[in-house]
C-alpha cells in the first residue's frame, strides 16, 4: 500500500512541478518550457521597428532578389504560424481529464494554448512588419540604383 501512496505523491508532485513550469512559462520570465521565446519576440519586434524606421529614413536598401527570397520565407513563416494558432486553439478547448488532477492540467493546458495564441500573433505581426520594412528597402534600393544610373548618364 505505501508504494500507491508513493506512486500519489509522485502524481501530485509532477502536476506542482507541470504547475510552475507553466506559470513561469506564462509569465514570460524565460525560465520555462518555451525558453527566452518571450524574450526573443521582444527583441525581434525592436529589430523590426529598427528596420522599419531605417527604411523609412532611406537608410536600409535591399535588392529585389534578395527581397523577393525573404517576402517567400515570411511567407513560409506566417504560414506555420497560423497553423500554430490553429493548434493553440485546440489546447484552449476544455479537455475532459477527469476530476481532480485531471481537471487542474485541463485548466492550465488551456491556459498555456490561450497564452501561446496571444504569442502567435504577436510573433506574427513582427514578422508583417519586417516583410514591411524589407518592401520598403526595396523601394529604397530602386531610388539609390536610379540615381546611380542618373550620374552615370551626366557622365
Amino acid at each position: 500500500m505505501a508504494e500507491g501512496n508513493d506512486q500519489g505523491a509522485e502524481v501530485s508532485q509532477s502536476v506542482e512541478e507541470y504547475a510552475e513550469q507553466a506559470k513561469s512559462d506564462l509569465n514570460g520570465d524565460g525560465t520555462g518550457w518555451f525558453g527566452g521565446i518571450f524574450d526573443t519576440i521582444a527583441d525581434m519586434g525592436a529589430k523590426a521597428d529598427a528596420m522599419t524606421a531605417a527604411a523609412n529614413a532611406g537608410q536600409f536598401a535591399m535588392s529585389p532578389d534578395l527581397a523577393a527570397a525573404m517576402t517567400k520565407q515570411f511567407n513560409e513563416l506566417q504560414d506555420v504560424v497560423a497553423k500554430m494558432q490553429r493548434t493553440s486553439r485546440l489546447l484552449v478547448q476544455k479537455t475532459p481529464l477527469g476530476g481532480g488532477y485531471g481537471t487542474q492540467i485541463a485548466d492550465m493546458n488551456a491556459q498555456v494554448g490561450q497564452n501561446a495564441g496571444t504569442l502567435l500573433t504577436e510573433f506574427d505581426r513582427k514578422v508583417q512588419a519586417l516583410r514591411e520594412a524589407v518592401e520598403a528597402s526595396v523601394a529604397n534600393y530602386r531610388r539609390a540604383d536610379s540615381g546611380s544610373s542618373d550620374n552615370i548618364k551626366k557622365i
